[in-house]
């Protein structure tokens, strides 16, 4: 399907990033429901195998649909995907460089504030 929208699976792209994204999460996502490896969702309920392959077709079609607007887009649009070669990337400066580093530590020190204040964060409680 990428193919046919112009794309190769051999070029980091925006468009190539998002199907495979979409199909990773939400398409090979359905498996482990499909055939109840969940225990969690299995007890919580998520057992109804014709409504999972439902939600398996329409994540299909969600990407069909998206490779669909990205094939309408282009051909009416007259877009083309810009080839970025790693030539074309340009150092920052040391003021950049700075910037940058400083809103690394920022965001690390915002994380590390919240993360105390959390009495429980449910992000590790889940692993044994």
């Amino acid at each position: 399907m990428l193919a046919c929208v112009g794309e190769r699976l051999d070029r980091i792209t925006l468009v190539n990033i998002v199907t495979v994204s979409m199909y990773a999460f939400s398409v090979l996502g359905t498996f482990p429901l499909f055939f109840l490896m969940d225990e969690y969702r299995v007890e919580s309920g998520v057992v109804e195998q014709a409504r999972i392959f439902l939600v398996f077709v329409c994540s299909f079609l969600n990407i069909a649909f998206f490779l669909c607007g990205v094939f309408i887009v282009r051909r009416w649009g007259r877009l083309e995907p810009k080839v970025m070669r790693s030539v074309d990337i340009a150092l920052l400066s040391y003021r950049q460089d700075i910037v940058v580093k400083f809103f690394f530590v920022f965001v690390c020190y915002v994380l590390y504030v919240y993360l105390r204040r959390v009495d429980d964060f449910s992000g590790f409680s889940d692993f044994p």
